[in-house]
């Protein structure tokens, strides 16, 4: 952040309720916080008050690809909730959400993915709240990375 002249704000600092970073592998419903990264650790948000989650909509949008030629990679994402903060995240069902188009090689950088779910998903208060995306292929082979930018939207009531 900045201060300019006279004592004016200058620049703002942006936080997305946390960062981004590469979570525990291999994926699964839950998920031990507790001894990754502390910057990932802390990709969470807690929620103020009893709510009930209406839908959720996900984005991920392209960078270069850099293979020649790749088998399809489908891009999901999911809510986790930790309610009793134990740093153990368990994934919520009605949240999961396939986006869409699939990447292949002739997918262009940049190519928005998206998908959205609707739910009526009671969430307490003081649930912590962790969205995840991760990737799947169609080949045998591990991919290193499938990088991008993702965003997502939650409604709630």
């Amino acid at each position: 952040m900045t201060i300019i002249q006279d004592g004016l704000p200058g620049s703002p600092a942006l936080i997305g309720f946390g960062v981004s970073g590469q979570g525990p592998s291999p994926l699964s419903s839950t998920i031990n916080v507790e001894n990754i990264a502390e910057y990932v650790r802390n990709c969470y948000f807690t929620v103020p008050f009893d709510i009930e989650i209406n839908g959720l909509m996900a984005f991920f949008y392209t960078f270069p690809l850099s293979f020649i030629t790749i088998p399809t990679v489908t891009i999901s994402a999911q809510l986790y909730e930790d309610k009793e903060m134990s740093n153990i995240f368990t994934a919520i069902d009605e949240t999961l959400i396939t986006l869409s188009p699939s990447i292949t090689d002739t997918t262009p950088s940049g190519t928005m993915l998206s998908g959205e779910v609707r739910t009526n998903r009671r969430v307490e208060k003081n649930t912590r709240l962790m969205l995840l995306f991760y990737a799947r292929s169609s080949g045998p082979d591990p991919i290193q990375a499938i990088l991008g930018y993702m965003n997502a939207s939650l409604a709630y009531t």
